[in-house]
């Protein structure tokens, strides 16, 4: 059966959809966490490192993949989350080849 005034039945949507989002997604948790700072270890030491706070968007990546390892040798910056990405699959891809060549090396002897 049509609705006889759409426009109504719009707004009721957008305001179901509204509600729906507030309660069943997270992003509003996220905002909420957002206004009081979380401490992060691993960001302090880089901070402490550099001399200087920390950009929001820059990564702290641990080395040995120990998030509890904070020592200056074991942490590396990146400025953006796409750079981290890219390390990781760059890093994959070298540990890929190099099983692989060490698979080939097996067969050979």
């Amino acid at each position: 059966m049509p609705y006889k005034n759409p426009a109504a039945h719009r707004h009721e949507k957008r305001a179901y959809d509204a509600a729906y989002r507030q309660a069943h997604r997270p992003e509003r948790l996220v905002y909420e966490r957002a206004r009081e700072p979380v401490r992060r270890p691993y960001r302090a030491a880089m901070a402490e490192i550099l001399g200087r706070p920390l950009r929001p968007r820059e990564i702290v990546h641990h080395i040995n993949q120990r998030p509890k390892d904070n020592r200056r040798e074991n942490l590396a910056l990146f400025p953006n989350a796409g750079e981290h990405r890219s390390f990781h699959r760059l890093t994959k891809e070298i540990d890929s080849a190099l099983m692989d060549s060490a698979e080939a090396a097996k067969d050979l002897s």
